[in-house]
Formats: C-alpha cells, sequence, structure tokens
C-alpha cells in the first residue's frame, strides 16, 4: 500500500494531473477536471508539499471550476484571493501564477455583479501590467479591456469611452487589421458610442469594423 502511495503522490503525477484539469477546464469538461484537480491536492497533503508551487497551481484549477460552475462565483474569488495572498507573503506577488489568480479574483467578482470591486482590482493590475510589460503589451490591453468593460457596467460612460479609445490604439499597434481582438475592441467602442448618442463617431468606428473585415 506504501508503495502504492508512493507512485500515485508521484510529484510529476501530480504535476499532470493539475495541467490536464487545467486542460478540462478549458474544454469546460467540468467534472473531470474537479475529480483530476482533487485527487492531485489530495496527494500534495499525503506527501506534505500542499505549500509547494505545484501544489498552488493545483489550487489555480481548482479556483477555475469554482469560476465556471454555476453558483460558484464567491468561492473561486475567495480560492484566487489565498492563492494571492499566498504569493504575496512569500514576496513573489507579481509572479505569473499571483498574477493569474488576481485577474480571475476579480472576474469573480464581476460574476457576482461586484462591478466597482472588479474595476478597482482590473486598474491596479493594469498599472502592474505597464511596469512588468509595458504600454504596448497583450497583457496591458486585456485588464485595460476589463477597466472598460466594468466602467461601462457602472454607467461611468464618459470614463468607460476614455479607456476604450485608448485600447482601440493599443490593438491597432497590436494586431493587423481584422484581428479577432482588434474587432472586439472597435465593436466594444462603438456601442459605447451609441449609448452616448454619438452616432457619427459610432458609424465612423462600425465602419472601421466592417471594412476591415472584409480586408482578411
Amino acid at each position: 500500500a506504501t508503495a502504492n502511495t508512493q507512485l500515485q503522490d508521484h510529484p510529476e503525477r501530480l504535476r499532470a494531473a493539475a495541467l490536464m484539469a487545467q486542460m478540462q477546464v478549458e474544454r469546460a469538461e467540468l467534472v473531470d477536471a474537479e475529480k483530476l484537480v482533487n485527487d492531485a491536492l489530495s496527494g500534495y497533503r499525503r506527501s506534505s508539499r500542499e505549500d509547494s508551487d505545484d501544489a498552488y497551481k493545483a489550487r489555480l484549477a481548482q479556483a477555475a471550476v469554482d469560476l465556471f460552475s454555476a453558483g460558484r462565483a464567491n468561492l473561486a474569488e475567495r480560492r484566487y484571493a489565498a492563492i494571492l495572498e499566498h504569493y504575496r507573503a512569500i514576496g513573489q506577488g507579481e509572479s505569473d501564477t499571483a498574477i493569474h489568480a488576481w485577474n480571475n479574483m476579480a472576474l469573480a467578482m464581476s460574476g457576482q455583479d461586484r462591478w466597482a470591486e472588479a474595476c478597482e482590482q482590473w486598474k491596479q493590475l493594469n498599472l502592474v501590467d505597464r511596469r512588468l510589460y509595458g504600454d504596448d503589451h497583450p497583457y496591458t490591453l486585456e485588464t485595460l479591456m476589463d477597466v472598460g468593460t466594468s466602467l461601462t457596467h457602472l454607467g461611468r460612460l464618459d470614463e468607460a469611452e476614455t479607456v476604450l479609445r485608448e485600447t482601440l490604439v493599443i490593438s491597432r499597434k497590436l494586431f493587423p487589421p481584422a484581428h479577432p481582438t482588434l474587432l472586439v475592441n472597435l465593436n466594444n467602442l462603438g456601442g459605447l458610442l451609441l449609448q452616448l448618442n454619438k452616432l457619427d463617431d459610432a458609424e465612423a468606428i462600425f465602419t472601421e469594423a466592417l471594412e476591415t473585415g472584409r480586408q482578411k
């Protein structure tokens, strides 16, 4: 039994289980992902490695299962917050794993319609992205898009317009015409301009989106 447990709890087997669970989350195979990640976390506990970096990466997969399962956004938020707190406590609050947890914690907040809190987290994270990666980087763009979406939900439309215009500037620098992310940013800004009754500006943006799409 001991030999079997040692094989079952081999670090590479547990790491494979956590990675497979992450893949299954991407495929929306949440039941299978939850079984695998629970198996991995049990193994880390049995082998006294529950504070290892790999164990925390398994916790990311566990939180992702909650994030994408109906009615479990609050649990996901708490799991992501605990992961982020751990990495900050050991001086790694800007590691890839910590930033992933931070972003998804904000996403879990937004999933509970707590847009003001989510917006503040994404604003803070966007500042970190700018410092680590620069202004014209996909990570910076992603968190800025989230800020724009949050402001729109909060009805702070003038602020949202400023942010979404910046996301469009960055998108044009990063992506070629007809790239899906560029088109998303065009449509986000165009839709907001419609809400603001800036019809001429909205028409120009939607026209660009249509013309860009024809350049494929």
